[in-house]
């Protein structure tokens, strides 16, 4: 049987109120906490991009704020591709159309 995968990124989150919060803690403790990630950007869009991809940005083309339109697909698979390919179904909800 398949687990599950699902990630939570939270923008401009403090890991101090991460760790204290008791929401944050029971979903955690059923998962794994990677407490000591570095962003690739200052700004979320990049950092999404980057972080699907497994690649920076000066490569797939999403290097700024305003770029993540032009997030070469054709040659950069993300990890929603990698989990179609392994029958897996996908959703995300994000706030805004730029991811």
């Amino acid at each position: 049987m398949k687990k599950n995968v699902i990630m939570i990124c939270i923008d401009g989150g403090r890991l101090d109120r991460a760790i204290s919060s008791n929401t944050f803690n029971s979903i955690s403790s059923n998962g794994i906490f990677f407490p000591q990630t570095i962003t690739y950007a200052p700004y979320t869009n990049s950092s999404i991009h980057a972080m699907i991809s497994g690649s920076y940005g000066n490569r797939t083309g999403c290097f700024s704020y305003w770029h993540s339109h032009k997030f070469n697909h054709s040659k950069f698979k993300t990890i929603i591709d990698y989990l179609h390919d392994d029958g897996y179904y996908t959703c995300a909800d994000v706030p805004s159309d730029l991811i």
